[in-house]
Formats: C-alpha cells, structure tokens, sequence
C-alpha cells in the first residue's frame, strides 16, 4: 500500500538512550527538516500536499523487550506494524522507536519515502546525532544550515511554472504523447 513505501534503520546505541535527549533531538529535526513535516491528501483526481506544525513534533516511543523470550521477533513485529501505520494525510511520516533489550538498547527511525530517500538519511542521521549529543550535554541544540529546504526548492519550481520560459515550451511538450 501507498503508506508502506518506507526507509527504516536500525541502529545499536553504544549505551543507554537518554530518552529525554533523543525527544530533544528528534523535536530539533522536525522543526530543521521541513519535508519530515509533510503530509498527501490523496483524492481521485490529484494528490494535496501541506506540512504539519513544526512545534507539535512526533514523540520518540519506547519499548521494553528485555526479558522477552523473543526480542528479535517483538521488535521486527512491532516495526512491521508501524511500517504499516503511516497515514499520509495526517501523519507524522516519521518516527522514531527505542527498543530496550537485555542486549542493550537500540533505536529505529522510520520515515515515508515521500518524506526523505537513501540521500537524505545521511543529513538526517547527522543531524540528529549532532542534536542528541547536544541535548545529553546540556546545551540548546544548534544544528547546521540546511543547504537546500524542501520548502525554497518547492517555492522555486511553483516559480518556473508560472514563468514566461516554460509557456513558451509549452507546444513542444504537447508534441509529445
């Protein structure tokens, strides 16, 4: 289904997870990235898209599988229904789940491809590891500039639709079948 186009990444925290630093760091993301925020109203005849609020981020959740006689199977269990869970017209397409495992504790992000793609996830792991470094220390988190926003690209395109340069291509696009 159309809400199940999903990146997920599972990553091993070399220690326990400061829960309220991670919930720092992942709000700092949020509101950084704009495309996170994004949501589809998808109707028959075209796809709407708006953003969410940047200050209503989605919480980090957290699951306790130590103990478990299964972990591994909770864990891929739980992840499999959440990759299942993403509603595009409400969102959030991005979350954001500690696993706490005898093993040690682990954390899962998963976002909607419409969200963010293979590229991205580099900025994003960055940032977000910039950002839980900072909230553990303390500090107010200050991430880097980002170079490009999903919000100017989307801006510049809405531009070069309306511009004269395109409508004069206008009758060689038609050409086309």
């Amino acid at each position: 289904g159309r809400a199940h186009c999903n990146h997920a990444i599972l990553l091993k925290a070399a220690e326990p997870i400061d829960d309220e630093a991670l919930r720092r760091a992942v709000a700092a993301l949020w509101r950084h990235h704009d495309s996170l925020r994004l949501r589809f109203r998808i109707d028959p005849d075209r796809v709407t898209q708006s953003a969410a609020d940047p200050q209503a981020p989605p919480g980090p959740d957290s699951v306790d599988l130590r103990g478990h006689p299964d972990p591994w199977g909770a864990l891929r269990a739980d992840v499999a229904t959440r990759h299942e869970g993403f509603d595009l017209a409400t969102g959030p397409l991005l979350a954001a789940i500690v696993y706490r495992l005898d093993e040690g504790d682990f954390l899962v992000l998963l976002a909607h491809h419409l969200v963010t793609d293979a590229l991205s996830w580099r900025f994003l792991l960055d940032d977000l590891a910039t950002g839980y470094r900072q909230a553990r220390a303390g500090a107010a988190i200050a991430l880097p500039p980002v170079g490009a926003s999903y919000l100017d690209w989307a801006r510049a395109l809405e531009t070069y639709r309306r511009s004269e340069h395109l409508a004069a291509r206008k009758p060689d696009w038609d050409k086309i079948d």
